[in-house]
């Protein structure tokens, strides 16, 4: 029993001197306040760094496509996408594009209705394939571009936020309703791979 005591004693001594090594804290200064990150083996603890040097963005008004025929969907989805990235704030969003590190530019390519659900024949033989359910999907090409040299420095094509819906009540603002969900799901996808360190 001693023996196993002193086994895991020294053990633990031997992985605490192993996060000991493996552990490192840097400092950095300047304008911003004192930032402490810490290391641990390899990773970092904290909030993610970011390998580019961009910090306050801009986001324009969305491009539309010809065929994305939705009444006002661009300025709605900007609206959605703004308010996604001032909740997660890795970026501080700008009105101009001239007080703005980078520019997120986004194009809406595609809409798209489907039914993905039916009235069950063996429930009712006369409203048999009607559909009961609906999936919106919104597509769009995003790129973000560095102001100061113009270059783009992250892009992902044919980006898709999704929703499902029952059409209960107003089928046109019911789908209305989706649709901007979609976009939420869209700009919530958009936002997280933005944030991400590349």
């Amino acid at each position: 029993m001693k023996m196993l005591d002193h086994t895991l004693q020294f053990w633990a001594a031997g992985a605490m001197l192993l996060l000991l090594a493996g552990c490192q804290t840097t400092v950095q200064e300047g304008e911003k306040p004192l930032k402490k990150d810490v290391s641990l083996l390899g990773y970092t603890l904290g909030s993610p760094k970011r390998h580019d040097d961009l910090h306050k963005l801009y986001i324009p008004r969305a491009m539309i496509k010809p065929e994305v025929r939705e009444p006002h969907l661009q300025t709605e989805f900007i609206n959605v996408l703004i308010s996604e990235f001032t909740k997660e704030q890795t970026f501080e969003i700008v009105p101009r594009a001239e007080e703005a590190d980078g520019t997120l530019k986004t194009t809406l390519t595609e809409l798209k209705l489907n039914s993905i659900q039916y009235v069950d024949s063996k429930i009712d033989r006369i409203s048999a394939s009607t559909p009961t359910a609906w999936r919106v999907w919104v597509h769009a090409d995003v790129a973000l571009i560095d102001n100061r040299t113009g270059e783009e420095v992250w892009r992902a094509n044919d980006m898709r936020g999704t929703y499902d819906f029952n059409p209960v009540g107003d089928f046109t603002e019911i789908r209305r309703e989706a649709i901007l969900q979609a976009c939420a799901d869209l700009s919530k996808d958009i936002c997280d791979n933005v944030s991400e360190p590349w």
